[in-house]
């Protein structure tokens, strides 16, 4: 598991002060930079002229609103890894209370011509250390 905390902002809110819906995605999305940038594949994962690693699949539930200066932890965890896709589990949580779930996969292709290719070992690597 990775953690990734922020706080909720204003820019992120509806004018009631609760972060609007689509916010949680951007802030899933940091918290992946973030655990790429820490294991040291930022460079080859966002860079690469090679692969690419799409979203082909999203998905948020929400259990109680996330207020306006909020602090909240985001703990990422590698759900599944296949041969060219992998699964990431956001869970949002303040204080000890879980806030929200963001769900994404992710699948490896060619940049060249789009097609589905083998993960690299090294990212598989770096994923398997957080495996569920």
């Amino acid at each position: 598991m990775y953690t990734y905390s922020t706080k909720i902002f204003f820019a992120q809110c509806d004018p009631a002060g609760v972060i609007f819906f689509g916010e949680v995605f951007k802030i899933a999305h940091e918290c992946y930079e973030r655990f790429i940038d820490e294991n040291k594949y930022e460079a080859f994962l966002f860079e690469s002229l090679d692969h690419a690693f799409p979203i082909v699949q999203s998905d948020a539930k929400y259990y109680s609103p996330l207020r306006l200066h909020e602090n909240v932890s985001i703990q990422l965890y590698v759900e599944q890894i296949g041969d060219s896709s992998y699964t990431l589990l956001y869970k949002f949580i303040s204080g000890d209370k879980l806030k929200a779930e963001v769900r994404t996969v992710h699948v490896c292709i060619s940049r060249e011509n789009g097609k589905k290719q083998t993960i690299p070992s090294r990212l598989k690597e770096i994923l398997s250390n957080n495996l569920v």
